[in-house]
């Protein structure tokens, strides 16, 4: 059962934001109104998913229109050119999931193994040749994520949270995040909510409530040194065996973190119980994964 809440839940999150996704054509037309944008893809890392995995995977891109209507694309290469409408705040967000069979951006089941990726344009791009070219990266998607909820939920609708996110200091809030110790939980409803009402200020760029919980982390790399990766910009936790017992910064509700051959969900419940799900990285010849209740 918990094997089937963890899938169930990263497939869900990612279904929501792309089941209203229309898909791009690499054939881009380009007018005054819009302009060109190269999209750089992050490296996955040797502390996360391994690149011998890649043949399987893909990274599926999403933004916004004028409209706020999903715009995305799906590509297995490390660069990817869109078109994106001017004078516009563009928060540009990325997952690394299985690839889609049928190659439908608009209609897959994927599960993403690492959190999201992403950029701010035109705020984080840099130009050449009149072209803009965004470099996309874990810590960025926290700001892209942040953007992009206060445009869908400004009170005067998406024009009016373009207005207001357009004019905000994203390179400062970029700052701030590289400042935290878990920059992964920072607390992205509230920031975006104070961005819309004009009163943010750096307090309201907080990590969520958490605790620093001792988990034993099961799965078949249990016996050997397991270093968890962050893909946030620094090494989160390292254990030694055979305990494979780890000091985890857990948030209210599902944390993510990310080995070589496998992610761990560890659920902390209102109640204080904490429960640890290991599922190796899905491949179409990968194992099903093991689900353990951890202390």
């Amino acid at each position: 059962m918990n094997h089937m809440f963890s899938r169930s839940l990263q497939t869900l999150i990612l279904f929501a934001f792309f089941s209203g996704c229309a898909p791009v054509h690499q054939e881009l037309i380009l007018d005054g109104a819009f302009c060109s944008v190269e999209v750089v893809l992050p490296e996955t890392g040797e502390s996360y998913p391994r690149e011998s995995n890649s043949a399987h995977r893909e990274w599926l891109i999403m933004w916004r229109d004028a409209d706020g209507d999903l715009r995305c694309v799906n590509t297995d290469k490390s660069r990817v050119l869109i078109s994106v409408e001017r004078g516009i705040p563009v928060p540009i967000r990325a997952w690394y999931a299985e690839k889609d069979g049928q190659r439908k951006t608009a209609e897959f089941s994927a599960r993403s193994v690492l959190p999201d990726a992403g950029s701010i344009f035109p705020h984080y791009a840099r130009w050449e040749n009149g072209c803009g070219t965004v470099e996309l990266s874990f810590l960025d998607g926290i700001a892209a994520e942040t953007a992009d909820s206060a445009i869908r939920n400004a009170a005067g609708g998406v024009g009016s949270g373009q207005a207001i996110t357009v004019r905000f200091n994203w390179n400062r809030f970029r700052d701030e995040l590289t400042k935290k110790t878990y920059p992964h939980l920072a607390d992205i409803e509230a920031a975006a909510s104070s961005i819309l009402s004009g009163s943010f200020t750096l307090r309201n760029l907080r990590e969520q409530n958490h605790i620093i919980a001792s988990v034993k982390l099961h799965g078949p790399e249990c016996g050997s040194p397991l270093r968890m990766g962050s893909p946030f910009g620094r090494e989160l936790v390292a254990t030694d065996p055979p305990e494979n017992t780890a000091l985890l910064p857990l948030a209210e509700g599902v944390n993510f973190f990310y080995s070589p051959k496998g992610a761990f969900a560890v659920l902390r419940a209102q109640d204080g119980d904490i429960v640890c799900i290991y599922e190796p990285y899905h491949l179409p010849d990968s194992p099903s994964s093991d689900t353990v209740d951890s202390i």
